[in-house]
């Protein structure tokens, strides 16, 4: 569980617009989870539709592996599950 201080912390660390660069740390069937660097409690997401890094859709097959690191736009902070959203692409 994340706490209030580690969510305020990441927001203000990595504001929307920000280019994020983390690992990815699990793939589901509707995205990507990824660690953020200094932010061990908090998540950052990559859903499968904003995961297009040559502006073509990647299938989930291609989607980088559990270790791999991707580089991504932050789009938003969802307040409800305390994730911030990226956009690969």
């Amino acid at each position: 569980m994340t706490t209030s201080e580690e969510w305020e912390a990441a927001k203000l660390d990595h504001p929307v617009g920000a280019v994020l660069r983390g690992r990815i740390a699990a793939v589901r069937p509707f995205g990507m989870f990824v660690e953020i660097p200094g932010h061990a409690g908090v998540a950052a997401v990559v859903d499968a539709i904003s995961y297009h890094p040559d502006r073509d859709p990647v299938p989930p097959e291609s989607w980088p592996a559990v270790g791999e690191t991707v580089e991504g736009v932050v789009s938003e902070h969802s307040e409800h599950n305390r994730q911030l959203k990226l956009r690969v692409g």
